[in-house]
């Protein structure tokens, strides 16, 4: 089993071996001689067993992480539309009061948001500022920004940062699953390596049935 020889291949040869062995007892008495017991036979197939419910499990666990991603990515553009349009409602309606500007987060450079946690620290910022100072509101909701609709979006960022979460966790999961499929694979293979040498063996002058156990 080379590394040149994909996953779903290594999986499905040996699959197709066991089955072969366990319908074929002559196949079966001759790799008995050389060790393949049936308790060792049930030992290698537990580990191909292993080694495809890791791949299975890899791959719902990079999709899961991909799905996540997505997420993060949708709720990040939405949120930053939305921080953008109150920032230049409020830079409009306060055209004059620099100092609620600088209170409000509003003089900073666009690189202090380009990561997710100084995008929700200066959102924060901009939202909790305008929340918490009742004076601005009248001016604000005239603008379009009531104060359910600034509680709303100020809310989103608690979405997107449950959501940053979450992808972490799904990142972690999927190094943990590949780690694991990796480990799995080394098995089956290591099992399967031996499995050829001695079957080739016990097998000798047979190429049929090295053929139908998926040896050459």
């Amino acid at each position: 089993m080379g590394s040149s020889i994909s996953q779903a291949d290594q999986i499905a040869t040996a699959q197709q071996s066991f089955l072969v062995i366990q319908r074929e007892p002559a196949i079966k008495d001759l790799l008995e001689s050389v060790g393949y017991t049936d308790g060792r036979l049930e030992s290698d197939k537990a580990s191909c067993d292993a080694a495809a419910q890791a791949i299975e499990q890899q791959d719902a666990a990079r999709m899961d992480q991909i799905k996540a991603s997505e997420k993060v990515t949708q709720l990040r553009a939405e949120a930053e539309a939305k921080y953008s349009a109150l920032a230049t409602t409020v830079r409009a309606v306060f055209p004059a009061d620099k100092a609620l500007h600088e209170k409000l987060g509003l003089r900073g450079t666009p690189s202090q948001q380009r990561t997710q946690s100084g995008f929700l620290r200066k959102a924060r910022a901009l939202y909790d500022g305008v929340l918490h100072q009742p004076d601005l509101l009248p001016p604000l909701a005239e603008a379009g920004y009531g104060g359910e609709r600034l509680a709303g979006e100020r809310a989103a960022l608690d979405v997107l940062q449950q959501a940053d979460a979450d992808q972490e966790a799904a990142k972690f999961r999927a190094q943990t699953a590949t780690a694991e499929q990796k480990q799995a694979l080394a098995e089956l293979r290591s099992r399967r390596s031996r499995f050829a040498k001695l079957a080739k063996l016990a097998l000798k002058g047979n190429p049929q049935a090295l053929a139908a156990l998926g040896l050459r």
